[in-house]
């Protein structure tokens, strides 16, 4: 995408709170040196998700609504709204979680 502005990424409150919930986790099972590995992961990540809005797998249920897999148990579920040229990530999802809770 050279030459054209990156879409602006937001993050909804429920994204907010899943990745608030992994860092906490992460902190008291892991080392500092995992947490830093797991958000460098999620800011390259987003990173290719504002170069490439739909890298992601599409929704079967919502329009828009992408999902891609950060690491093994670990989903990044976000909206693309191309007119406003806004990515808002909805969701992090544990994979290991019921499915039924998912957001995308």
């Amino acid at each position: 995408m050279a030459g054209k502005i990156k879409p602006a990424v937001t993050w909804s409150p429920n994204a907010s709170a899943d990745l608030a919930g992994i860092t906490t986790y992460l902190e008291s099972e892991w080392t500092n040196k995992t947490i830093s590995a797991f958000l460098a992961r999620l800011e390259n990540l987003i990173e290719r998700i504002q170069s490439f809005p739909a890298i992601g797998r599409k929704s079967a249920s919502r329009r828009n609504v992408h999902l891609v897999l950060l690491e093994p148990h670990h989903q990044v579920v976000y909206k693309y709204f191309p007119r406003k040229k806004v990515i808002a990530i909805l969701q992090v999802w544990d994979t290991r979680q019921d499915p039924r809770k998912r957001k995308g």
